[in-house]
């Protein structure tokens, strides 16, 4: 996430701090690797209500404990709470759309996408330009854009002008 921040127009060495905090804190409250795994709705079913629960309440237990630290910059409590919320609103805990997403819980969102993606997948360049070319593609809207661009220089994804393109240019 810090190389995606790095690449954008919310540099800055407060931002790094809140992105790689929030990294840090966003699955604290998780008793097990498992749950923190579960990245989207469709991975809860099956699991007893109770354990739900726990999973889908785990950004806002994880703020809490944050409170009890002092010190951290303003902010990391919003991006860990947004962690779990997607593009198309069908993340959790209250399924936000990307109208409501802020650009730093963006950069976030994405690379968490990218990381699980690697974990399934196993880390090659081609999986990682796929992956960076389908969030091209899926997100359009709002700060996604932007932080897409981001992402293709930070992982050197070869930029293609789509005006050039499409006049033959390229």
């Amino acid at each position: 996430s810090c190389a995606i921040c790095k690449e954008s127009e919310w540099k800055s060495s407060e931002n790094f701090l809140r992105l790689s905090l929030a990294s840090f804190f966003q699955d604290v409250s998780l008793k097990n690797d498992e749950d923190a795994k579960i990245e989207f709705m469709r991975q809860l079913d099956g699991l007893p209500s109770s354990h739900k629960k726990t999973v889908l309440a785990h950004p806002q237990d994880s703020t809490k404990i944050l409170e009890k630290v002092n010190g951290l910059p303003i902010g990391i409590d919003q991006i860990i709470l947004k962690h779990h919320e997607r593009y198309d609103g069908s993340g959790f805990p209250r399924g936000l759309d990307y109208s409501r997403l802020d650009p730093l819980s963006t950069i976030f969102n994405v690379s968490c996408e990218l990381s699980y993606t690697l974990f399934e997948l196993g880390y090659s360049r081609d999986t990682i330009i796929e992956s960076i070319k389908d969030m091209e593609q899926k997100y359009t809207k709002g700060q996604f854009p932007k932080v897409i661009k981001s992402m293709k220089i930070a992982f050197e994804v070869p930029l293609i002008d789509y005006d050039k393109s499409e006049k033959g240019l390229l």
